[in-house]
């Protein structure tokens, strides 16, 4: 337990080092598909939502989300995706609507490796409530390439979720 934190805080400090580097930085696998990328190379490069998609081997693509909740003090969040892909050799395949992803906002913000230049708001409020108040909220951002995020496992349709 103690080398797999160390390992996740080795990461973050190399993520931060990277970060502050005026300079784009971003490796190479084998393959040529980008492995790591710091802020000032997305800059540099511009790449465009499909090409952050097009950079993972295989990851989860995530649309729309819905159904979920933010706990400010913890940090910790919880929602469904309810439109999503899986990206295999940097394509879209196959939909994953309704998988659950989960984490830390800290942690999340951490495992940023690609920024697309797509940013965007959604035109459509939601509403956050706590206690007797809402208050009419939206969400935007561009696309974003996460190193890591808990994503809770599918069931077949046939089978029941837990």
């Amino acid at each position: 337990m103690k080398s797999n934190d160390e390992l996740r805080r080795l990461q973050t400090r190399h993520q931060l080092i990277l970060d502050s580097a005026g300079e784009g930085v971003y490796g190479l696998d084998t393959d040529g598909n980008t492995t790591f990328a710091n802020a000032a190379a997305t800059r540099i490069l511009g790449w465009h939502g499909e090409d952050v998609i097009g950079q993972t081997a295989r990851g989860i693509y995530a649309a729309r989300l819905s159904a979920g909740q933010a706990d400010p003090a913890s940090g910790r969040f919880r929602f469904t995706v309810a439109e999503g892909s899986l990206i295999e050799e940097g394509k879209l395949t196959r939909p994953l609507d309704g998988a659950v992803i989960s984490g830390t906002g800290p942690a999340a913000l951490a495992a940023v490796d690609l920024v697309g230049t797509d940013a965007a708001v959604d035109p459509t409020a939601a509403g956050c409530t706590k206690g007797e108040q809402t208050l009419p909220v939206s969400v935007g951002h561009p696309t974003l390439r996460l190193r890591s995020l808990m994503v809770e496992p599918l069931h077949d349709a046939g089978e029941g979720r837990p």
